[in-house]
């Protein structure tokens, strides 16, 4: 979806292709960012190619939300998914501290999305 309702859960469906992966995905706006999937304990859980996966996955909980004073928001998620693990370990990320880890990854071994939406 491209837009969601204040705490509404946010899921989506995603097919990996070319080989097994590592999935993160984070979220950021002009003030906070932070890595929102996996979470926990699934840090390193591989993908297989060529099958549909629902994410989140039933573990773990993703919601939208926006500021009590804000009639809507605009939210951006960055799905990254590489070739072999690579950990993200920030523990107060902001969008550079995304960016500097993404371009250590070498591009052969990362695909990047990256979707807007909003949350009324």
């Amino acid at each position: 979806e491209d837009a969601y309702r204040h705490m509404e859960q946010f899921s989506c469906n995603l097919r990996i292709y070319g080989s097994d992966s590592y999935l993160k995905v984070f979220y950021f706006n002009d003030e906070e960012a932070a890595l929102i999937y996996p979470q926990g304990f699934d840090l390193g859980n591989r993908y297989e190619k060529n099958t549909v996966h629902r994410i989140p996955d039933g573990l773990n909980n993703i919601q939208a939300y926006k500021g009590e004073d804000d009639e809507y928001t605009y939210a951006n998620l960055m799905f990254v998914v590489t070739k072999r693990e690579y950990p993200f370990t920030a523990s107060k990320p902001d969008a550079e501290i995304i960016m500097k880890w993404l371009f250590n990854i070498p591009a052969d071994e990362r695909v990047v999305e990256v979707r807007n939406i909003l949350i009324r």
